[in-house]
């Protein structure tokens, strides 16, 4: 700083210039950022209000529109129907539950799915049958009965 003459070193030592070029640079970024956000928009409406025109121009007489509002009309009875049936099958399982729910539970302690499929194939089921049976996969009873094994041959090894 030795070398510069004494204007630049006053210039270059003073606060106030450094932070009013911060001041216009940041102003100068954020008219930036405003003008190229508003030329966004503006081309967003031109394109959308041109968009609106192709799709107002190919509207074919009321003949496609006719045939157009049938297959609407078709789709909505098919998605009527469906809602029915799934609120009928809905109702039902609800009235499973509310009975199940209801039923009262046996004097012994209940059984874990676990027990109910080691009992099943303990006494003779295969492992598909006892997998319909309980609404699981083949894969999951055998990984279930393997991991009973494991824990037996553990506690005899103990």
């Amino acid at each position: 700083m030795q070398d510069l003459p004494g204007w630049l070193t006053r210039l270059l030592v003073n606060n106030l210039f450094w932070i009013s070029c911060g001041v216009l640079f940041s102003v100068v970024i954020a008219c930036l950022v405003f003008f190229f956000i508003k030329k966004s928009s503006a081309f967003k409406k031109r394109h959308f209000a041109r968009k609106m025109a192709e799709l107002t121009s190919n509207i074919q007489p009321n003949a496609d529109f006719e045939m157009y509002l049938k297959n609407i009309e078709s789709r909505l009875d098919t998605l009527v129907s469906v809602n029915r049936e799934m609120r009928d099958k809905i109702s039902w399982l609800e009235g499973q539950i509310r009975v199940l729910l209801t039923c009262k539970e046996t004097a012994e302690s209940p059984k874990s799915v676990e027990d109910l499929i080691y009992e099943a194939c303990e006494g003779g089921k295969p492992v598909m049958e006892v997998a319909r049976a309980f609404g699981r996969d083949k894969g999951e009873i055998e990984l279930i009965l393997n991991i009973r094994r494991l824990k037996n041959n553990r506690e005899e090894a103990l």
